[in-house]
């Protein structure tokens, strides 16, 4: 995972169809903590019209479309 992918939440037990269908982000940035790559995403939010970021551990993130 790059600065630059877009990506959505990974489709697990906890994530809603809903979720999974209207929320799409950037990675803004990535790192590693302890041995496990985090990407920092910048969602669209889309019940409330704004955008945030947040950090995430990848492996929660499907990638997308990947930046070129």
């Amino acid at each position: 995972m790059n600065p630059g992918d877009l990506v959505r939440y990974y489709r697990g037990e906890f994530v809603t169809d809903r979720v999974y269908r209207e929320y799409f982000g950037l990675v803004i940035e990535v790192t590693e903590d302890e041995g496990t790559p985090h990407a920092r995403v910048l969602w669209n939010n889309v019940l409330k019209g704004r955008v945030m970021d947040m950090w995430h551990r990848t492996s929660d993130l499907d990638i997308i479309s990947e930046s070129r």
